[in-house]
């Protein structure tokens, strides 16, 4: 996997690049790997990994509950916006949750909390919190968060259509964020095998 950012027009652009593996195992498990790395560009730059382990279960015939946990680790070369000097920073996240499906509805409840190897404030950094914790509420938000919680409600009214809504709520040291999202997801063809 890979992307760009450019915050602004003219500005620079930070290229991404990643690579994540899922493996479904036996008795409902599941587990995900996951690496991201962001190249040199003006004195900032990242790597990354995660891990994330579910495992499912199977209530009764229209609800199903899979929780979920894993860290995400990320060394992170940044901008001291005083300074304009690059630091290193290392950021531990632990993310965990639930992915709860109640028939044609999916309800995914997650929050994280992080740790760092040094104050975070006053540190830019172009790491997408998506990309560190793999879920769509987070994104289009950087930086070094202390804590998140989010959801998303995901319904599918006909087989060729899902409706999702995204929220997060972000709190880092100095600010707080919030990111809702809206999106349709159509089927064109179905998939024959």
């Amino acid at each position: 996997v890979g992307h760009f950012v450019q915050e602004e027009s003219g500005g620079d652009i930070f290229p991404s690049l990643g690579a994540e593996f899922i493996q479904h195992l036996s008795n409902g498990y599941e587990l995900e790997a996951y690496s991201f790395g962001y190249f040199p560009v003006a004195n900032q730059s990242a790597w990354a990994v995660g891990l994330r382990g579910q495992k499912g279960f199977d209530l009764c015939e229209k609800f199903a509950i899979s929780p979920f946990f894993g860290p995400a680790f990320a060394q992170v070369r940044a901008l001291d916006e005083e300074t304009e000097k690059a630091v290193s920073i290392g950021h531990l996240m632990l993310i965990g949750g639930a992915v709860m499906e109640l028939g044609s509805v999916d309800l995914t409840v997650f929050g994280s909390h992080s740790f760092f190897s040094r104050n975070p404030v006053g540190l830019e950094t172009h790491v997408d919190l998506e990309e560190m914790t793999h879920f769509a509420a987070y994104e289009n938000n950087d930086g070094f968060t202390r804590n998140t919680v989010g959801a998303e409600v995901s319904h599918s009214p006909l087989d060729w259509l899902t409706l999702t809504a995204r929220y997060a709520l972000l709190l880092y040291k100095d600010e707080t964020r919030h990111a809702i999202s809206f999106a349709p997801t159509v089927e064109i063809c179905e998939n024959y095998e």
